[in-house]
């Protein structure tokens, strides 16, 4: 599997609690059998049953669809409604939410997913794969900050790429909570490509900071979580194994 199973744990049967000021993180591998996929394709609106089909490649649709159905089957465990009933409402610049008190956000890349519930208003995930070839040096120039393209230049050759996907995971994260994703300019405001420092972010326009912290998973892929906490528990849940 290649994750850190003492880290990432089979999560408890039964209906969710989650405790205030803790974030759930659930961890969705996306390669299964095709049996596998059929049984999770049940559980899927019909708008989602579409969009399964437009995809170029099977690869892509059985990812789409696992991803959509473990979605939905998480939220029913905090909910404790019915998984293909859960209907979503999509927030102005498009960040979907449900009627429950809970906030959730969604990010995937290659073979992972990966869901993030919080009990408060903002929350944001983000995960990259580590990609073999790219020009991460000219990505910063557009996107990140004055600061944060220094910090990066400054970096070992062999720490570049980790300090690249650690920053960008952070910034993507950090719109992602805010809500209003791209919308925010990503240079507008800095993190930092050191993976060991813990980081808070305050938006040009907002008082309240948010809170950033990594989220371990293999060595080929980087992830942040993103919250309006700055003392907060991440339980770290395995999702359909």
């Amino acid at each position: 599997m290649g994750f850190n199973q003492t880290i990432w744990k089979r999560p408890p049967a039964g209906r969710i609690h989650l405790p205030e000021h803790t974030a759930d993180v659930w961890l969705i591998p996306l390669q299964h059998s095709h049996a596998t996929v059929s049984q999770l394709q049940s559980v899927l609106s019909p708008e989602e049953h579409t969009s399964a089909m437009q995809f170029l490649t099977r690869t892509l649709s059985d990812r789409f669809i696992v991803r959509r159905a473990r979605l939905r089957m998480i939220l029913s465990a905090y909910t404790g409604q019915n998984p293909g009933l859960i209907r979503y409402h999509i927030g102005d610049y498009g960040k979907p939410s449900i009627d429950a008190a809970l906030a959730f956000n969604v990010s995937h890349a290659e073979a992972y997913a990966v869901c993030a519930i919080w009990n408060g208003r903002q929350i944001g995930i983000d995960i990259e794969y580590h990609r073999a070839t790219l020009n991460m040096l000219t990505i910063a120039k557009n996107y990140f900050s004055d600061d944060e393209q220094a910090e990066l230049a400054t970096l070992p050759a062999s720490k570049r790429k980790q300090g690249f996907y650690t920053c960008w995971t952070r910034k993507e994260a950090v719109i992602k909570s805010d809500g209003r994703g791209l919308h925010i300019s990503l240079a507008s405001f800095s993190v930092t490509p050191l993976r060991d420092e813990s980081v808070s972010v305050r938006l040009p326009d907002l008082d309240q900071p948010l809170y950033v912290r990594m989220l371990p998973i293999t060595s080929q892929y980087t992830c942040a979580i993103a919250v309006e906490s700055s003392s907060f528990t991440v339980r770290c849940w395995l999702a359909g194994l």
